[in-house]
């Protein structure tokens, strides 16, 4: 039979991952941001993340976002500044 694909675990493609109807871009130094589709003719930005500068003192380059089943959200920095997990606490469409 067909496998059922579960929508918990998210669709990642490139620098964007999606989950339902939320859309989650990693947008370099304006960080993550959460973007809800269900009205595709007014995507609404709903959350965001900005990490802080990296030790260093470069400015964050958030280039990576991926999601798992359980709905956190891992976002690697270029600048330095490492890996961020996060968990998206607004309301779900």
């Amino acid at each position: 039979g067909r496998k059922k694909r579960d929508e918990r675990r998210g669709t990642r493609v490139g620098g964007k991952a999606k989950s339902g109807t939320l859309v989650y871009i990693a947008y370099f130094n304006a960080g993550l941001r959460v973007v809800d589709i269900s009205d595709p003719f007014h995507p609404r930005e709903v959350g965001y993340y900005v990490p802080e500068s990296s030790p260093s003192g470069g400015i964050a380059q958030t280039n990576d976002v991926d999601l798992d089943y359980r709905g956190y959200v891992y976002i690697t920095d270029r600048a330095g500044a490492g890996l961020h997990v996060l968990e998206y606490m607004g309301s779900k469409p």
